[in-house]
């Protein structure tokens, strides 16, 4: 017997920059330069939420994550400029190190006005050793040739697709500023934020023409309206997440998603965008697609035939869009050439917990009315699972409760005599990721799968 019980408590991590950079009064304004040309001392963490105020930030170096060489852009009083790589070192938390013993940025003056912008340039096979060259077919980031004098090009061209085929988990870009050497003392804080979306998808189900299911482990997902790059400047990064360094293409569009359940290589990069907009035929929104699958006509068949689906995101009230730094998860079930079922969420890049769903078609748990629903039919004499929230045949040997939303069954249970909650024998409480809150040490009884 397993539990689900659980409360998901996500905290802020607290950053080292925040207390390197928490210099007195007294500190940032009379400390002298030890030299004419201080050397800066930069930091950096990749933020994993999308929204600043509600942001958890991660060090560069606290995870398995490979960032590989990092762009630094120096711009002084908007006329001197300089470039220099840098990379995460393998010591103190965060902190950046100039490439190969490269020489540092500095500072040019006590009270002179720095800007900077940073970057990465992932393709795949850019954070091997040796890197290869990139060619005009790669996926990813590749960048402009440099005009002299310049030794780096801040331009260039982001290709959509797979992490496989763009390895674009690792582009990253910051900027901060203008600051002074009065005002900072020698250390910046760099918080990076991926300017690009990604989409993962949990699941599709194929509903056969007798009503019963399959999972499906491969599909080709095609969404012919997004652009399938877009044009690189990060000098035009203005504000977070920097989803203005890149212009869609709007003459290059099409991007096909080959996807194997299970597969984290199969998550999908793409441009920021709205699933609908105004005007447009369903055909034509961005957030249309086709899916194509192998299925088979019955449970005891194991002949495929292979069949594509059409199905769009525009129907979606919320969410109606996907941001840059944020991930879109998506399910789905198809049945009768179409997705007859869908639902999708916002998730920021990483830890932060799930937000906003949106579904129809499989029974289960979609909202908090669903979740009292469920939870009086269980402490009901004998027990009454409502039929709308379960999963399988009247004749099954198991029917299944799943979740397609957190659940908080804790301010239900507030005053109620009750001290354990069982699921009983024939039923299978399915949590599908999310999280059942209950009142501290509640137990829960039966067969859960979470």
């Amino acid at each position: 017997m397993r539990t689900i019980s659980k409360i998901a408590i996500h905290t802020a991590s607290v950053l080292l920059i925040a207390t390197t950079l928490a210099c007195t009064d007294k500190e940032q304004g009379s400390t002298p330069l030890a030299q004419p040309e201080e050397n800066i001392s930069f930091f950096g963490a990749v933020e994993d939420g999308q929204d600043v105020a509600t942001r958890a930030t991660t060090p560069m170096n606290s995870t398995k994550d490979n960032y590989g060489d990092i762009y630094i852009y120096q711009k002084v009083n908007d006329e001197e400029e300089n470039i220099q790589i840098y990379t995460v070192s393998s010591g103190q938390q965060g902190r950046l190190e100039t490439k190969n013993e490269g020489e540092p940025l500095k500072w040019e003056s006590a009270n002179a006005e720095h800007t900077f912008y940073a970057w990465t340039q992932p393709y795949p096979g850019s954070d091997e050793e040796p890197a290869e060259e990139p060619t005009e077919q790669s996926g990813g980031v590749i960048m402009d040739k440099p005009t002299a004098p310049a030794t780096y090009a801040t331009t260039g061209k982001v290709t959509f697709g797979t992490q496989k085929e763009t390895n674009l988990e690792r582009f990253i870009v910051a900027k901060v500023g203008p600051l002074s050497y009065s005002e900072q003392n020698q250390y910046v804080g760099l918080h990076f934020y991926h300017p690009v979306a990604r989409i993962v998808m949990d699941s599709v189900t194929h509903v056969r023409a007798d009503g019963s299911f399959e999972d499906i482990d491969e599909a080709t997902i095609t969404f012919p309206n997004l652009p399938k790059n877009a044009e690189l400047k990060v000098l035009s990064a203005t504000d977070v997440p920097y989803t203005d360094v890149l212009d869609a293409s709007e003459s290059e569009k099409g991007i096909t998603w080959t996807w194997e359940k299970g597969d984290s290589d199969a998550r999908l990069y793409v441009y920021p965008f709205t699933f609908k907009e105004e005007g447009k035929a369903n055909y034509e929104q961005p957030g249309y697609f086709t899916i194509k699958i192998n299925v088979t006509t019955s449970g005891s068949s194991s002949a495929t035939t292979e069949k594509v689906y059409s199905g769009t995101l525009a129907l979606s009230q919320d969410p109606t869009e996907v941001k840059g730094n944020e991930c879109l998860h998506i399910g789905m079930q198809v049945a009768d050439g179409s997705v007859t079922g869908i639902y999708s969420y916002i998730k920021d890049w990483n830890t932060v917990g799930n937000q906003d769903v949106y579904q129809h078609r499989v029974p289960g748990i979609y909202t908090q009315a669903n979740a009292e629903a469920l939870l009086n039919g269980l402490l009901k004499e004998p027990i009454n699972i409502p039929e709308y929230l379960l999963d399988g045949k009247e004749d099954d040997e198991v029917r299944t409760i799943r979740f397609f939303t957190h659940v908080d069954w804790s301010s239900l249970l507030e005053g109620e005599e009750v001290e354990s909650i069982t699921i009983p024998e024939g039923y299978i409480l399915d949590g599908q990721g999310y999280n059942l809150i209950l009142p501290k040490d509640f137990p829960l009884y039966g067969t859960t799968d979470n």
